[in-house]
């Protein structure tokens, strides 16, 4: 397990699933001192972001795709604006309800982005924590 990660973000506007989320994350990172954070506000969530890039805490986000105000599209927009040296300590997940190919597409071609993936996480975490691969089917 991948356990170097100083700080975990969820930016969801989905209530039940940062919760989900945030138990199931709690649950591997029990023993280790990560700060865990939960935005349903994507503006709040970028703001944060943005404000703790200059830090070189090493930073596991997960965006949805499908929010108001800001969707993950856009914060990932403005994040690929960073320097490379803020967004070094970065890793992306793509979070979506809906998966498709486009996306799917449109998201791993980020260089920030490591995977793309269905909902609910809790699904995958085992992937990202072992450093698998998913593989993931999109209808």
């Amino acid at each position: 397990m991948n356990s170097n990660f100083t700080e975990l973000l969820i930016i969801d506007d989905d209530c039940c699933h940062n919760i989900l989320c945030a138990l199931a994350l709690k649950k591997i990172f029990r023993t280790s001192n990560v700060n865990m954070t939960c935005f349903t506000n994507s503006e709040e969530g970028l703001a944060y972001i943005m404000q703790s890039a200059m830090s070189s805490k090493k930073t596991l986000l997960f965006i949805d795709v499908n929010m108001p105000r800001l969707n993950g599209w856009q914060i990932l927009a403005r994040l690929e604006q960073l320097p490379k040296t803020l967004t070094k300590h970065l890793d992306v997940y793509i979070l979506t309800t809906t998966p498709n190919m486009r996306d799917e597409y449109r998201a791993l071609k980020s260089s920030l982005v490591k995977q793309y993936l269905q909902k609910p996480i809790s699904n995958h975490l085992h992937s990202i924590f072992a450093g698998q691969p998913l593989q993931l089917s999109v209808a």
